[in-house]
């Protein structure tokens, strides 16, 4: 539908559930790429492939302005209670404090990797200085937040660096859903 595209919700406690059927949908400004829902409030964070952020009041289906983040399509968001984290392609990720009383967004970090292991996939935050983060190449990531900053890196100025404490790259033998975080998790217990 041009250059919108829709957020599409349906009630799980519903006897039946129509795939095809959302119980609502709401309008998006943009092509959204990833969501992450709120943990404490009725509000999601959409990563869009321009690389902005927004906030949607999932309630009014109210979008915020556009936070101008990454220089490439927003590829995994991770929100829990105040701390936002949006990964790119270009393997850059932000971190974000929400604030409930301004209901909006500020930027704390820009933090690369110093290699490209793909596009991220899926965040968690654990600790509050530990990410993993799992890639589209097969490739699962624990990094350290760290403040060493790099004074010029790609289309970045003075960002900080995820430090790699453990990567791991899946073999995928006959069995593809083996290679899963649970695996990974199960396997090198770190």
């Amino acid at each position: 539908r041009g250059a919108e595209s829709e957020l599409c919700f349906w009630n799980l406690n519903r006897n039946v559930i129509d795939a095809a059927t959302p119980d609502r949908t709401i309008q998006a400004p943009g092509h959204v790429r990833s969501i992450a829902l709120a943990t404490d409030v009725y509000m999601a964070a959409c990563g869009f492939t321009n690389g902005d952020i927004r906030l949607v009041d999932l309630e009014t289906a109210e979008w915020s302005a556009p936070y101008t983040a990454h220089r490439q399509s927003v590829s995994a968001i991770y929100w829990h209670e105040q701390v936002v984290i949006t990964g790119a392609q270009d393997s850059s990720f932000i971190r974000w404090r929400y604030s409930k009383s301004k209901n909006a967004l500020s930027q704390k970090g820009i933090f690369v990797t110093q290699a490209n292991y793909g596009s991220p996939q899926h965040i968690t935050l654990e600790l509050d200085k530990f990410v993993t983060v799992t890639y589209n190449a097969n490739i699962l990531g624990v990094f350290e937040f760290t403040k060493h900053q790099i004074a010029q890196y790609g289309p970045y100025h003075d960002v900080l660096t995820l430090v790699p404490k453990r990567v791991f790259a899946a073999k995928l033998f006959d069995a593809p859903e083996m290679a899963t975080v649970a695996h990974w998790y199960d396997k090198y217990k770190f």
